[in-house]
C-alpha cells in the first residue's frame, strides 16, 4: 500500500503550516519505516527530506502552485501513476479527481467565515482568488475521508459550516518542541524594555489595536521607555499600519523591525516584558505557546482558539477594546509577581504541546484508513 503526504507547503523558510507538514512527515515516516506492508512518497518542491533507501521513503519534486490549471492536471496524473492508495493533504486542498482516499488538515476557517479579516476584498483579483480558495476547498472537503483541525475551535468551526464531518473529524493540537530548549525563564531584570507582537499585519492579527492599546500606555506616562517591537515580513497591508504609527505620534516607540532569523525571534521572545498577541480570529496561535515557551508572560484575545492554547497562563482581553488590552500589559509590567507565575505557568503549559502526539494521533487515523484496504 502507498501513502502519500502533499509537502508543497514546506518553503525553504516555512511558516507555521509548513513546519507542520514537516514535522507530520518526518514523524510518519518513522511508522512507516517500522512496517514491511507500506511505502511513503512525499511530494515536495525542493529537496527538504533525506530518506534512506531501505526505509521505504522517498520525496518528489512537483510545481508548488496549487490551483493553476495545468499544475492540477499534472499532480493528478502523478497520483495515478504512483499508484497512491491514500493521500494526506496538511493544507486545505486535496485533488478532488484523485480515485484513492483522502485525508486533509484544516487550520482555521477564515476563508469562510472571516475573508475580510484576511484583507480588503476590493480588487477584483482578490474576489476571484477567495471564490477559488472557497470552492477547492469545498470541494476538497467533500471527498474527504478524515479531516484533522489544528483546535477544538477549528474543529467547532468546520462542524457548524460542515454538519456531515462531525463523525470524521479529529483535534490534532500542534507542537513546539522543535524550539531550542531554556533552563529557566529571564528576570524581569535582564529582560529587554518591550513588548512583543509576532506576526503579519492583516486585519485578522489585530495589530491596529494593539497599537492603539499601546499609545494609552505611553500616554499614561508609566512606562515613557517602553517600546514595542514588531518583527515580520512586509506584506500589503504594511502601509497602513505605518500611518497609524504616525497618527498616534509613536515613531519612536514602535519598531518593525522586518523578517528576522529564528535564532533572532527566539531571542526577541526570550527578552520581551510579554507577547501582546489579542488576534481577532486563529485556529491556533502557535507565538501564544512560543513565548510561554521561552517564559514570556501573556496577554492574548478572549476569542477562537487563544483561550483553547493558552489555558490559565495567559492574561486576556476582548481584541475588540485597546483600553482593555492595555490595561491587561499595565497588570504585568506593574506586577514582577503575576508576571513571574504566569511564566512558569505557560513554560509547563507549553511543554505539554509535543509534536510526537501530534504524530501519534494523526497516524492512529491514518492507518486505520489504510488498513481497511489493506
Amino acid at each position: 500500500m502507498r501513502l502519500a503526504i502533499d509537502g508543497r507547503a514546506i518553503m525553504p523558510h516555512p511558516d507555521g503550516i509548513g513546519r507542520y507538514s514537516k514535522a507530520l512527515i518526518q514523524g510518519i515516516a518513522h511508522e512507516v519505516a517500522q512496517r514491511a506492508d507500506l511505502e511513503l512518497i512525499v511530494y515536495v518542491t525542493h529537496h527538504v527530506f533525506s530518506f534512506s533507501p531501505e526505509s521505504r521513503c522517498r520525496q518528489v519534486l512537483v510545481p508548488r502552485r496549487y490551483v493553476h490549471p495545468y499544475t492540477i492536471l499534472a499532480f493528478h496524473r502523478r497520483l495515478h501513476n504512483d499508484g497512491i492508495n491514500l493521500l494526506f493533504a496538511p493544507f486545505f486542498f486535496a485533488p478532488v479527481f484523485f480515485r484513492g482516499r483522502t485525508v486533509l488538515t484544516v487550520h482555521d476557517l477564515m476563508w469562510s467565515h472571516y475573508p475580510r479579516l484576511q484583507g480588503p476584498l476590493s480588487s477584483n483579483w482578490n474576489w476571484l482568488r477567495w471564490l477559488t480558495q472557497r470552492a477547492a476547498v469545498t470541494l476538497s472537503l467533500g471527498k474527504a475521508s478524515h479531516v484533522f483541525c489544528v483546535s477544538e475551535s477549528t474543529r467547532k468551526d468546520l462542524v457548524s459550516h460542515y454538519p456531515q464531518l462531525e463523525c470524521c473529524s479529529t483535534v490534532t493540537h500542534l507542537g513546539i518542541d522543535h524550539l531550542p530548549s531554556v533552563s529557566a525563564a529571564l528576570p524581569v531584570s535582564e529582560r529587554g524594555n518591550y513588548l512583543l507582537f509576532v506576526g503579519n499585519t492583516k486585519p485578522y492579527k489585530n495589530l491596529d489595536n494593539v497599537i492603539s492599546a499601546f499609545a494609552v500606555l505611553h500616554a499614561s506616562g508609566r512606562y515613557p521607555e517602553l517600546q514595542l517591537v514588531i518583527p515580520g515580513r512586509i506584506d500589503s497591508c504594511r502601509a497602513g499600519i505605518e500611518r497609524l504609527i504616525q497618527e498616534l505620534s509613536l515613531s519612536q516607540s514602535v519598531r518593525l523591525v522586518g523578517p528576522v532569523e529564528d535564532h533572532e525571534l527566539c531571542e526577541l521572545y526570550r527578552c520581551a516584558r510579554a507577547l501582546v498577541f489579542p488576534s481577532r480570529y486563529e485556529g491556533f496561535g502557535i507565538p501564544v505557546l512560543e513565548a510561554m515557551h521561552f517564559g514570556t508572560p501573556v496577554v492574548t484575545s478572549d476569542r477562537s482558539s487563544l483561550p483553547e492554547v493558552a489555558g490559565k497562563a495567559a492574561l486576556v482581553a476582548n481584541p475588540d477594546d485597546p483600553r482593555e488590552i492595555a490595561s491587561a500589559c499595565d497588570k504585568l509590567l506593574s506586577n514582577d509577581i503575576l508576571a513571574g507565575e504566569l511564566a512558569e505557568m505557560g513554560r509547563v503549559r507549553a511543554a505539554s504541546f509535543r509534536w510526537e502526539s501530534t504524530v501519534a494521533e494523526s497516524w492512529r487515523v491514518l492507518l486505520s484508513l489504510l488498513e481497511k484496504r489493506l
